[in-house]
């Protein structure tokens, strides 16, 4: 069985994009990134047969640290077996449907553990007050909601976002674009690190 695959056999170009785009994390901060199915990637025939459904953030990690290698790691830890990650219809999601999504803006970890807290506490008084109600329906929506708060409270990081150094505009350059500007080069870049390299 054959594993996932998502990074590019030459990393260079994203360890760039991380040394010169990538907001540095504040100590209250986490990066944060998730694999998800895109179903517009799939034709008609192949949403019937894989019924992926709204599959998303359905595998996520928390990044802690500022280093690109550790990055690396993370992304790694998404290319398991196809075999590990079902759809409904009990087959492997097509590679070409995944996608690792990445929040460039980090995450307030602080803000999203209030999040969290709130959300056990609505759990806890919803489970007492059904209990003295006697409802055993509450009780047992509750007891539901208790079993995936694990799932739920992660999810929470992904809306609590930290400083902001990006607006979200599509634009598409060459790389060479940014000569006689203050813009870092990538092609000067990537000299750089092929002259280190032959060193």
């Amino acid at each position: 069985m054959e594993n996932y695959k998502f990074l590019p056999e030459d990393s260079m170009e994203l360890e760039f994009f991380w040394n010169y785009g990538i907001p540095k994390l504040k100590p209250n901060e986490i990066y944060f990134m998730s694999l998800s199915c895109r179903n517009k990637t799939l034709t008609e025939q192949e949403r019937e047969f894989f019924k992926c459904g709204r599959s998303e953030m359905f595998a996520k990690q928390q990044i802690r640290h500022d280093d690109f290698e550790i990055f690396l790691q993370h992304i790694k830890r998404f290319e398991v077996r196809k075999d590990a990650y079902l759809t409904k219809s009990g087959q492997h999601y097509p590679q070409k449907s995944l996608v690792v999504y990445w929040n460039l803006t980090p995450i307030d970890a602080y803000k999203a553990m209030k999040d969290q807290m709130n959300h056990l506490t609505e759990i806890m008084s919803s489970l007492t007050d059904s209990a003295l109600k006697n409802s055993q329906d509450g009780i047992d929506e509750a007891y539901y909601k208790v079993r995936k708060s694990f799932d739920t409270c992660q999810s929470l990081f992904a809306r609590n976002f930290g400083h902001k150094e990006w607006i979200d505009i599509d634009v598409d350059k060459s790389p060479d674009i940014s000569k006689g500007s203050e813009l870092i080069n990538y092609e000067e870049y990537k000299n750089k690190r092929d002259l280190q390299n032959n060193k």
